[in-house]
């Protein structure tokens, strides 16, 4: 039961997170709940109750399963397909800064470090995507804020 109620808190966290920001567009909240759907727990596109549009940002935010031999290709493909949707960027803005703000609670030293050098790498840019939006201009800047924040205070602690 502990799993299980674990997984439904982070869409849950990125749902709030954005409606804290002004974000009221049903196809961002919707993806921020089913984000991580195909990648933990099976599904696939067609099953999401949602439409294109929505399947769309949640396909990009799945990427396949990496190891250590294809892990930077992999994650640059997945970050330059991310970076060609606006609010593909913004829902993945937000999901950082809750995977920042939770991953010392079971991460390893490694995976911290290993999170915080791709989100150095790959966030400015995503960060840039959501702020050429006018309407995702405030929450660009409040993700850029708490994100380099969180970088900030585990590079400090590391």
């Amino acid at each position: 039961m502990a799993i299980s109620r674990c997984l439904i808190y982070h869409p849950l966290n990125l749902a709030c997170h954005a409606l804290s920001m002004g974000i009221r567009e049903d196809v961002i909240i919707a993806a921020c709940m089913l984000h991580d759907v195909i990648e933990d727990c099976g599904k696939c596109l067609d099953e999401l109750p949602v439409n294109e549009e929505c399947r769309e940002i949640v396909r990009l935010l799945s990427h396949a399963k990496t190891n250590p031999e294809n892990r930077d290709k992999v994650m640059e493909e997945y970050y330059a397909a991310i970076a060609e949707n606006p609010k593909a960027a913004l829902v993945k803005c937000i999901d950082r800064c809750n995977n920042l703000t939770s991953m010392s609670w079971g991460l390893s030293r490694k995976r911290i470090f290993r999170m915080i050098k791709e989100t150095e790498k790959y966030y400015p840019e995503l960060i840039n995507v959501v702020k050429a939006e006018p309407e995702y201009n405030n929450a660009a800047w409040l993700l850029k804020y708490q994100i380099e924040s969180m970088l900030d205070i585990y590079k400090r602690l590391m």
